[in-house]
């Protein structure tokens, strides 16, 4: 159709425009994003997680570390887990967002975990923190669905190098193909709206486990278990089903929202919604998850 070359040919012209520019998401878009959902993020997307997120804390060999650091750990509910799980242990977990942080404080509180400053958290970049522990100083690392907003290949390295030999590094991450529906939809409203794009996003999460897997190899890690799956979120929405409020509640378009304006033009949102429902496809998560020993 003429319109959709049109639309493409707007769409490649206004990326070239942004790409001269230098007009990229950043750490402080994903922040804010989440800082946006951290007051419903539990309710509208941790219940679709927990279970794959069990799994992975099910799988830690039997180890009884003295320090414990939990990578993203948004709202805590891992970093509760791990606190109760190895109670002498001192647990540190590090996000992006203030708001995720703020939740994980709350929950923490409302337990019994918190006692004589055992379990802390830092504003952080997964990374830079990383970065600043000095080497063999960790006996575990997780990071439950926050490894793909950073430099996986360099957290794992950096991870390594943090450990203490014998220690273990356990995560799960978003599959580049997961929720394949709104990413579709994502595109189309691009080239539909492309005057509206803002800026532009590098996602940094796998296409599947063998890139990880030739990083811990790299990094000395040998893995214990691993684990390739994928889950329905929402069944296909209906005709008079609009998704997008939900979705803006997940954390699922957190930094593509800084990109279009979904949550305040109409047109952009309706051009979503219409897309979606065109689909008629249910919202597929998939993700990849591995635990691994240093040595």
């Amino acid at each position: 159709m003429p319109s959709a070359w049109t639309d493409c040919a707007r769409l490649n012209l206004r990326v070239l425009r942004l790409l001269l520019a230098g007009r990229w998401t950043g750490r402080a878009h994903l922040a804010e994003g989440y800082d946006r959902v951290a007051p419903v993020y539990d309710r509208n997307w941790l219940v679709h997680l927990r279970g794959v997120t069990d799994d992975v804390l099910a799988h830690l060999p039997e180890q009884q570390p003295r320090r414990i650091l939990d990578l993203g750990c948004g709202t805590g509910y891992t970093t509760e887990a791990l606190a109760r799980r190895y109670p002498a242990a001192e647990v540190v977990g590090t996000d992006l967002s203030a708001g995720m942080l703020a939740e994980a404080r709350r929950r923490l509180e409302a337990g019994a975990d918190r006692d004589g400053g055992r379990v802390r958290f830092e504003a952080s970049d997964m990374l830079d923190f990383l970065r600043r522990q000095p080497g063999g100083s960790v006996d575990l690392i997780v990071s439950a669905w926050a490894l793909g907003y950073s430099r996986p290949r360099a957290v794992i390295a950096e991870s390594a190098r943090t450990l203490t030999p014998g220690g273990v590094f356990a995560f799960v991450v978003n599959l580049a193909d997961t929720l394949e529906a709104v990413q579709r939809a994502f595109r189309v409203c691009m080239a539909r709206h492309a005057d509206r794009l803002a800026l532009l996003a590098w996602p940094r999460f796998p296409r599947g486990p063998a890139p990880l897997g030739r990083a811990f190899r790299r990094a000395g890690l040998r893995v214990l278990w691993q684990r390739t799956g994928e889950h329905e979120v929402h069944a296909a929405p209906r005709d008079d089903e609009c998704l997008l409020p939900w979705l803006l509640g997940t954390g699922a378009l957190a930094g593509f929202d800084a990109m279009l304006p979904l949550a305040t033009d109409t047109e952009v949102a309706a051009t979503f919604e219409a897309e979606l429902r065109r689909q008629r496809r249910p919202i597929v998560h998939r993700f990849t998850a591995a635990v691994a020993r240093l040595g």
